[in-house]
Formats: C-alpha cells, sequence, structure tokens
C-alpha cells in the first residue's frame, strides 16, 4: 500500500472557510473516484492532517493531478503558511502516531 501523510498549517484562523471548501471538494472527488481508498483527516484551529492509503503510486498520482484537489494545491498558496508530506509503502495502514513520526523526514513547502 502506498500512504500518504500530509499536514497544513493555515496562515491565520481567517483562512479556515476557504480551506474547508477547497478540502470538502477535493475529499467528495476521493470518495466519488476512488471510494476504496483509505481516508482520515485530523486537526484543529490552524494545523491539519490527512492521510490516505492507495492501492499504488499510479491511483495517487492520478487523484493529486486532477480535479479539486489540483484546484485545492493550486490555491494552497493563499491559504497555507506550511505544508508537509511523506508518502511511504507499507504492509499496514499506520496509526495517526506513526504517521506524524514519518512526516517528520517528509518534504515541506514554506509559503509567505
Amino acid at each position: 500500500m502506498i500512504v500518504v501523510v500530509t499536514s497544513i498549517r493555515l496562515k491565520s484562523i481567517g483562512h479556515l472557510l476557504r480551506f474547508v471548501r477547497l478540502t470538502s471538494r477535493s475529499v467528495q472527488q476521493l470518495k466519488k473516484d476512488y471510494p476504496h481508498v483509505i481516508f482520515k483527516a485530523s486537526g484543529f484551529w490552524k494545523t491539519y492532517y490527512t492521510l490516505t492509503g492507495w492501492n499504488d503510486a499510479a491511483e495517487m498520482k492520478r487523484y493529486a493531478t486532477s480535479g479539486a484537489h489540483l484546484e485545492a494545491m493550486k490555491s494552497s498558496s493563499k491559504v497555507a503558511a506550511r505544508i508537509q508530506t511523506v508518502t511511504f509503502e507499507s504492509t499496514d495502514f499506520p496509526s495517526w502516531q506513526e504517521a506524524k513520526e514519518k512526516l517528520i523526514t517528509g518534504k515541506i513547502i514554506t509559503y509567505r
């Protein structure tokens, strides 16, 4: 399984509504086009996490580069101060603790 862990820190709480709108559309796309994908989300105030489990990397890349998810990525610099993500292979879907430990080694994108 391909696991993707993402952390998004908002620029300010004032960006929450736009973030929720973008995220909701991405999740709708995920559930409609890839109903078998394991998806979890968590977060509070200005920091949010997603955790997904995919059958293969090609499927994950198709989702990431299309539709509502692509639009959300294009808008990320307007709402996020920082995004951190890591992708890894696993035989089991990780716990939040395991996922966040892996996230420490992930790629960081910082916006002003």
